[in-house]
């Protein structure tokens, strides 16, 4: 190898080494989350500073079980365990949430799930419960026709005073169901 190819070698090989140190993040043009809260094994996201609880997903599922009843058959249907932590001084005494999955048939899944065709399923489900300020309170959702979940978004929250917090565009929260599911029965 001749001295020049040489020299060019090593003044491509430093300016790859110097341009990979740059520690500057990448602009974008979407908001970074305001929180971010970690469970253990779980990844939870909520986006906007104004999320009004704790949420966290706990998958549970009943694997390829199909329940015969009488002449009823049916497949059961994943199940969501969701937990909040009331955050505010204010009783929580309802909510809704919209959970976010698909269906047990094959398909082919686009990159952006907010791309036309995509074959994301979602239901939104009405919550009557009470939650003292401070405290936490948990309940069990059964998604059919959903055979997998991949986020559920909290809508609105009632409080005991009359108050009522909904999400809109700056002001929402979502998580992501833990990556573990608990094969066995609480």
């Amino acid at each position: 190898m001749n001295r020049v190819s040489g020299a060019f070698l090593v003044v491509l090989l430093c300016s790859v080494a110097g341009s990979a140190q740059n520690l500057t993040p990448p602009k974008s043009d979407q908001p970074s989350p305001s929180k971010v809260f970690l469970y253990p094994g779980q990844s939870a996201y909520f986006s906007g500073a104004n999320c009004p609880v704790g949420l966290r997903a706990q998958r549970q599922g009943l694997g390829n079980v199909v329940i015969v009843d009488g002449s009823n058959r049916y497949v059961a249907a994943p199940q969501v365990h969701l937990m909040f932590d009331n955050w505010q001084v204010n009783a929580i005494v309802a909510m809704t949430v919209t959970v976010h999955g698909y269906d047990a048939k094959a398909r082919i899944s686009p990159v952006d799930r907010d791309a036309e065709g995509s074959s994301e399923l979602t239901k939104t489900v009405d919550l009557k419960l009470s939650v003292d300020g401070g405290k936490k309170a948990s309940t069990d959702l059964i998604l059919r026709p959903l055979a997998t979940v991949s986020r559920v978004d909290l809508e609105s929250v009632e409080y005991a005073d009359g108050s009522r917090w909904s999400a809109s565009a700056g002001k929402t929260c979502h998580v992501v169901p833990d990556l573990f599911m608990l094969a066995g029965s609480k």
